[in-house]
Formats: structure tokens, sequence, C-alpha cells
């Protein structure tokens, strides 16, 4: 199943508190894991929920 990624651009002042720092991380590993699904990436992601 395809489906396509939309995302909208960032403010200037992102991330302007914890919960920002937190989303931006969980997506920066999201990608990584889409890029190369290992384990290591995986367990990071899985690490971070």
């Amino acid at each position: 199943m395809y489906y396509e990624k939309e995302t909208a651009e960032k403010p200037e002042k992102w991330p302007a508190n914890a919960r920002e720092q937190i989303l931006d991380t969980l997506c920066e590993c999201v990608e990584k894991f889409e890029k190369n699904p290992s384990y290591k990436t995986r367990e990071v992601y899985f690490s971070l929920i």
C-alpha cells in the first residue's frame, strides 16, 4: 500500500517547547526507519514511544 506523505512547513520558532521537541524527534525516527528499516532504527523508535 502506497500513500502520499503530506507535511506542513515548520514555524520559525520550532520547537517552542518540550512537546514539540518530542514530536520532532519522533518524526525524525520514523523517517529514518522508513529509509532504513533495520533492527537498530526500530528499537530506537520503540524506545521513544
